[in-house]
């Protein structure tokens, strides 16, 4: 509610300070009548008073509400052979976005629960996790045109490479951050390894997995505006 009302009352400042005048300017413009001869020298000389209203802020500087509008509707519906309207290029970044996200949480989830449930295959691979934790998405793109070229299959590389990171380290942070004891408890009772991990251990680490992807969906649409 608050930020509804905070919403409202920017964009009532923004229509007051670019709409309601705050001063008025005259203007002396001249201009010559024809004479009925045609000859423009001859003509008569005219002189007729402008009033133009200032607002606050000009809207040279800052665009009305009402401009802002009629910019953005012609931005979203019209298109043409060199520039597509703005609804098209959502739709692509969102198909995108969306492809190289599942692709890397599809990859990473079973990955880095196996991370957990196996620690010399984590200490393995430990080196080159710790390599690629801190690189940002946006070095990949060197990488990606060089391997791949420029088309879709790159665009989509760059954001699997961007998002696979840090969907495998919050899975197998999360796998890693359960309860030893429903594990241990879970074998007590004869479970066996497969039940463990689809009855216990993924049900128990899946809030923190959930919570990591949003991260990690985040980081898909930085690269993708990178």
């Amino acid at each position: 509610m608050y930020g509804l009302v905070g919403v409202l009352v920017v964009l009532f400042i923004w229509w007051a300070t670019t709409s309601i005048p705050v001063s008025t300017t005259t203007e002396v413009i001249r201009e010559f009548q024809a004479h009925p001869s045609g000859d423009l020298m001859l003509g008569k000389h005219v002189e007729r008073e402008v009033i133009s209203s200032n607002p606050l802020i000009s809207p040279r500087a800052l665009a009305t509400p009402q401009e802002t509008l009629r910019g953005a509707w012609t931005l979203l519906t019209q298109s043409s052979d060199f520039q597509p309207s703005l609804l098209e290029h959502i739709y692509w970044s969102t198909r995108r976005v969306l492809i190289g996200f599942l692709i890397s949480a599809l990859i990473a989830i079973p990955l880095g629960t196996a991370l957990a449930l196996f620690p010399r295959a984590r200490a393995l691979f430990s080196p080159i996790i710790s390599f690629l934790r801190p690189l940002p998405s946006i070095s990949w793109v060197p990488l990606a045109v060089i391997w791949f070229g420029v088309s879709e299959f790159e665009k989509l590389m760059i954001l699997f490479m961007g998002c696979f990171t840090a969907a495998l380290l919050y899975t197998m942070e999360a796998a890693l951050k359960v309860d030893p004891v429903l594990i241990r408890a879970a074998r007590n009772l004869g479970a066996s390894e497969r039940q463990i991990l689809f009855k216990v251990l993924l049900p128990a680490a899946m809030p923190n997995i959930f919570a990591g992807l949003k991260v990690v969906l985040a980081i898909a649409w930085t690269c993708i505006i990178s």
